[in-house]
């Protein structure tokens, strides 16, 4: 595919933005029939970093060109996974995605500011019933609430057969869709790539884990470098550093098990709680025992003791089957 310059693309319209990049909408018939978005990284968050960048997000993209096509519908449905790279001065600058559907986003009154249209993202589904009955977000049923964690492990399930880590899974990163009538609609929508890697090789862009979300071997890793000595080997501390930003599969699934445990936990901090015996007593009788154990299992101290996601959606399916016979 021939380089693309940013120049070249005409009536872009900035519509979002984080601390490392800025999201822009492209009209229709300009790269494509449909409109999509630039993803415009911050020029000091890629400086000296280009050639490893646009390397990664090459790769990324051509990732496509070899998964079946089960796994790119799923891709292209579910995620807004990179389509094309975009230069500014032959130097990259971010890259193309699919623009976000209007049934992700949703009107919620903000104090000082009323009601505003924003995205519709994970975190409200953990927010106190009051602010979902203050702004009319559509309840969720136990059905809906099945079908939804389905479709996470579904996603994420895809991702690890095809040697892809999710990476900083997390509310902000996640959002969602709640049909208020038919909630077999539900779905979720991946909507950040940056910590998306490829299980062989290293990312270049540092990514770390979303606060209330870290993987226990990362807050053990992080206590340990806290107490260090001046004199510590130096060895000893990066090594110590490294494992603080580790994002894996087995940190994939911690943090699935973990959303899974807050959405069924009921009570004050539902978004920090790292356990919850009412959670595990209600994934069981909502789902399955069996089910309500690999959860459990899932958020072990112990990477090696986690379950694969494989064996988390197979264990839902399963038990989802049951019930409706």
């Amino acid at each position: 595919m021939e380089k693309k310059e940013l120049s070249e693309i005409k009536g872009t319209l900035k519509i979002g933005g984080g601390s490392q990049a800025y999201i822009y909408k492209i009209p229709p018939g300009n790269l494509y029939k449909t409109a999509v978005a630039l993803k415009k990284y911050k020029s000091e968050h890629l400086s000296g970093n280009e050639t490893a960048v646009e390397y990664y997000l090459d790769e990324l993209i051509s990732i496509k060109n070899r998964v079946s096509d089960d796994h790119k519908t799923i891709l292209n449905q579910y995620t807004t996974w990179p389509l094309r790279l975009i230069y500014e001065n032959g130097r990259i600058c971010g890259y193309i995605m699919h623009l976000i559907p209007d049934m992700f986003y949703t009107n919620v009154n903000i104090p000082l500011m009323g009601s505003k249209r924003v995205l519709s993202s994970f975190d409200f589904i953990l927010q106190p019933n009051e602010f979902r009955l203050n702004n009319n977000l559509p309840r969720i049923s136990d059905k809906g609430m099945a079908r939804l964690i389905s479709s996470l492990l579904k996603i994420l399930t895809v991702l690890h057969e095809e040697d892809i880590v999710l990476g900083d899974l997390s509310p902000n990163n996640i959002l969602l869709y709640i049909d208020s009538n038919d909630q077999a609609k539900n779905r979720p929508l991946f909507i950040d790539t940056d910590s998306v890697r490829i299980v062989k090789n290293t990312h270049p862009l540092k990514q770390l884990h979303s606060p209330e979300w870290e993987p226990p071997e990362s807050k053990k890793a992080m206590a340990e470098l806290l107490g260090l000595p001046a004199n510590v080997d130096p060895n000893k501390k990066m090594s110590l550093e490294i494992t603080t930003k580790i994002q894996n599969k087995e940190t994939d699934v911690y943090k699935i098990c973990l959303a899974i445990t807050r959405l069924y936990h009921d009570g004050e901090h539902r978004s920090s709680i790292i356990s919850s015996k009412y959670a595990q007593e209600k994934v069981a009788e909502k789902i399955s025992d069996g089910f309500s154990d690999k959860v459990l299992l899932g958020l072990s101290d112990n990477p090696q003791e986690r379950p694969t996601l494989n064996a988390l959606y197979n264990c839902l399916i399963d038990a989802l089957a049951k019930k409706i016979k």
